[in-house]
């Protein structure tokens, strides 16, 4: 069923660049349908029904996303203990922005059958590199990649004490432990 505020006759040719030019600028769709004067839901319907103008959009959307980007590393940097991100600020314009859900799953190929750190990371690189996280995603993601490697360490830790400790109650010679090398290690 068509919406009532659904117009063909108000398109024009010119609003193909218009919109880019609006997007561009970090204007968004709402500001683009108040300047000509058209309802969200005749926009709608030109993105759906008229091919240029759903290409368009898809461009304006590319670069309103450009622009974001920018504004981020403009003005979006915190100089508190040296120069980063703010990624609560970030995340929270481009959420808005462009209906980014706030989370969301991840599938992250060859994570969990990695073993050793770097090959951990490598995969994160590649997820990024095949464009199925952002680099934010795969920051976030690192974190916990490293926390776990820091758990894992805390854990063995814990356990070589307990054996130590154990062994100084039965009076145990270094004969008796078993040497192991750190580099053989998995994650």
């Amino acid at each position: 069923m068509t919406s009532k505020a659904y117009n063909p006759l108000k398109y024009k040719v010119s609003m193909l660049k218009d919109i880019v030019s609006r997007f561009e600028k970090g204007e968004t769709r709402e500001e683009f349908c108040a300047a000509h004067n058209i309802a969200e839901d005749t926009f709608s319907e030109w993105v759906k029904k008229i091919p240029e103008f759903a290409e368009a959009y898809a461009r304006a959307t590319t670069k309103a996303k450009a622009h974001y980007m920018k504004m981020a590393y403009d003005h979006m940097i915190e100089d508190k203990d040296g120069a980063k991100l703010n990624i609560a600020l970030y995340n929270r314009v481009m959420n808005t922005r462009f209906n980014l859900p706030s989370q969301r799953k991840l599938k992250i190929k060859g994570l969990a059958s990695k073993q050793k750190i770097q090959d951990k990371m490598t995969a994160l690189l590649k997820s990024i590199e095949d464009g199925d996280l952002t680099s934010l995603e795969a920051v976030q993601m690192s974190r916990v990649v490293e926390s776990v490697v820091k758990i894992n360490e805390h854990s063995e830790l814990e356990e070589r004490i307990a054996q130590i400790e154990q062994a100084q109650k039965i009076d145990s010679r270094d004969e008796d432990f078993i040497e192991v090398n750190d580099e053989d290690e998995t994650v």
